[in-house]
């Protein structure tokens, strides 16, 4: 698909989605705390509790008190498509405004040209009520006084309550001060704002709509509309598509005059609209770092309840892992309710459909007026549980601290184990782009049903050869390589010994196991040793490229404890790894006369270790329990 292709494919599935979501009357539904999909030409600003101001009037335009909207509350208001891109000119927005705006005496051609657009307004209005809430907003704004007043009941408040949002020098507000208008007793008695008061949010909506002129054919919808050049941001100020300009030509996007397409106004508005709420929902975007964000929703579950996040790690308890692999159809998959595939990747309940469409896109901030789609991919929702069943099965593996749990790494942490650094007892990637560019590509390599990428999975075989890199984050890199690299090879590996794999790194893995198992529970028979480095781990680098000429170095550094083991009252767990030891050597016995003996390892030695020790380890647990309920040496 081509990048033209691509956009014009993610706007007309925003566009979709915001007609979906009218349906359930998701739009203009307003709850404190919560991200509201704004109707159409309208816009909200949040408060950091002193830049919003809400005057409060009765029904004679008279103020009653003003107030500081709240931190993290937001407001909604109408705008026109100049008022929201303006720069210098007396373009304001149609009620609430900045001070700038609303100050006669300030800014007379600005003051001017806020009164006549709002009186314009006014006197098209179909809906009486609202002309009356309307009137009582110009009663008071046309009183030469109202901001003083405004001004001195914030300043009564503040002496009454140390309200902590004014200054000290008694001038809460200044041009940037957003002020915005509510009425007491006017409906029913019930308060009215202009971000609630849905039917003044109609009438503008109305009014735009009545007024299009200069008709042409939007190539969104192949309705006549106005086509515009002027689009929202979606990322603070950062546009998707930025202002048209013919020595441009959508610089990042199209390529050419002809790819450049017609959009609608009120296709604009639905896609720019939907994309800022899924933005600003916290269930459909992540952070992947650095301005770089996915976004994903339902067809059936807009506002994604079923929280569905593909970037974290995964637990589960079913190691359907290893059934015996067979064809399966979409149906199967997605039909059998009691796969652990729904809890695992979604937390919560699931809400959407198995025949609807699943979205995921990821949008990169470029700079503060650039913003670009990278990605985006559309799947049936059964599609998706299939992609995300088949990346589990590939990608995951016991969890070190959980034996019976099965666990997936999280995106980042495959990132970070295969190119990350320890500081400070984390794992951290220094390059942002590199780290951006990785999750970008994990997000398209699950939801298009890809492996991971060889670069990835070589840069994991190359950790797990440099132990002495890692002090604390070792395990991490073991666990992530472990889930990864387990279909590398002609054969899936299982954290099972598999005492019939012969392969010379498999099983120089699994020797390499043995010694270190040899010292460390040599170590437990004197309490001073519990932070020796054992000679297994010191000589693991030298071990992978010369494993033969190390076997005998570590096979004479770890004799002594070898002896100390056999004369203690442990020997049981001598014996035990003493008779792994031997059955591996006589396995390696193969290549003993040849030249492969003492090549360098692969990566499949990481999973006889592993193996080795996940079999050994029990094993002697089991045994020093028997010992202490027979109470016998």
């Amino acid at each position: 698909m081509g990048e033209g292709g691509k956009v014009m494919n993610f706007f007309t599935a925003l566009m979709k989605a915001y007609n979906a979501a009218e349906k359930i009357s998701l739009v203009d539904k307003f709850e404190v705390g919560h991200p509201v999909l704004l109707p159409l030409f309208h816009n909200s600003i949040q408060s950091n509790g002193k830049n919003i101001i809400e005057v409060c009037l009765d029904t004679k335009g008279q103020l009653i008190e003003a107030k500081f909207i709240e931190k993290g509350e937001k407001i909604i208001f109408p705008v026109t498509s100049s008022s929201m891109n303006r720069t210098s000119k007396a373009v304001p927005h149609l009620i609430a405004d900045t001070i700038k705006y609303l100050d006669s005496r300030q800014s007379p051609n600005n003051y001017d040209a806020y009164i006549n657009q709002l009186s314009l307004f006014m006197g098209k209005c179909h809906n009486e009520e609202v002309k009356e809430f309307l009137n009582y907003i110009l009663i008071f704004i046309r009183d030469p006084n109202a901001l003083n007043k405004v001004s001195h009941s914030l300043e009564s408040a503040n002496e009454s309550s140390k309200n902590a949002n004014l200054v000290e020098n008694k001038k809460p507000m200044n041009n940037k001060t957003m002020i915005t208008f509510a009425v007491e007793n006017f409906r029913d008695g019930k308060r009215c704002s202009v971000s609630s008061y849905k039917e003044l949010h109609q009438e503008h909506i109305k009014q735009v709509l009545d007024s299009k002129e200069e008709l042409g054919t939007c190539n969104f919808t192949g309705e006549q509309d106005v086509v515009v050049s002027i689009h929202r941001s979606v990322a603070g100020t950062a546009k998707l598509i930025p202002q048209k300009s013919y020595d441009e030509m959508y610089k990042g996007r199209f390529k050419v005059a002809s790819d450049v397409v017609s959009i609608g106004q009120t296709t604009s508005e639905k896609a720019h609209l939907m994309l800022k709420y899924l933005m600003e929902s916290p269930q459909s975007k992540i952070n992947l770092g650095e301005n770089q964000f996915f976004i994903n929703w339902f067809s059936d579950d807009i506002k994604n309840e079923s929280k569905i996040d593909l970037t974290k790690e995964t637990m589960f308890e079913d190691p359907f892992i290893w059934e015996p692999p067979r064809k399966k159809s979409v149906t199967d998959v997605v039909s059998q309710e009691n796969r652990k595939i729904a809890l695992s990747f979604i937390r919560g309940k699931r809400l959407f459909n198995d025949v609807s469409s699943y979205y995921g896109a990821i949008i990169n901030k470029v700079n503060d007026g650039r913003a670009s789609l990278t990605y985006f991919r559309e799947l049936r929702s059964a599609e998706l549980l299939e992609n995300l069943e088949e990346w589990q099965k590939k990608y995951s593996w016991p969890n070190s601290n959980q034996k019976l749990s099965w666990q997936t790494p999280a995106l980042i942490g495959i990132v970070e184990a295969a190119y990350g650094t320890e500081k400070d007892s984390l794992l951290t990637i220094r390059n942002k782009k590199i780290k951006n560019k990785l999750l970008q590509e994990l997000i398209m390599c699950l939801l298009d049903k890809k492996p991971i990428s060889r670069a990835i999975t070589k840069q994991l075989e190359l950790n797990i050869r440099n132990r002495h890199k890692y002090e604390k984050e070792w395990y991490k890199v073991e666990h992530v390589a472990l889930s990864v690299l387990k279909n590398q090879g002609e054969e899936q590996f299982s954290p099972m010994l598999d005492e019939k794999n012969v392969d010379r790194s498999y099983l120089f893995g699994r020797l390499l196991a043995v010694f270190e198992l040899l010292e460390l529970e040599s170590y437990k028979l004197d309490s001073e040793s519990k932070t020796r480095i054992p000679n297994a781990q010191r000589y693991w680098a030298a071990y992978m490229g010369q494993p033969a000429k190390i076997m005998r170095t570590l096979f004479d550094k770890t004799l002594p404890y070898a002896q100390r083991l056999q004369n203690s009252n442990h020997k049981g767990i001598f014996f035990k790894l003493e008779k792994e030891r031997q059955i591996i050597i006589e396995g390696l016995s193969r290549y003993q006369e040849t030249e492969a003996i003492n090549l360098p390892l692969d990566f499949t030695f990481i999973f006889g270790y592993y193996a080795e020790k996940n079999i050994s380890l029990p094993e002697i647990a089991r045994k020093k329990t028997r010992r202490k309920k027979n109470d016998y040496p």
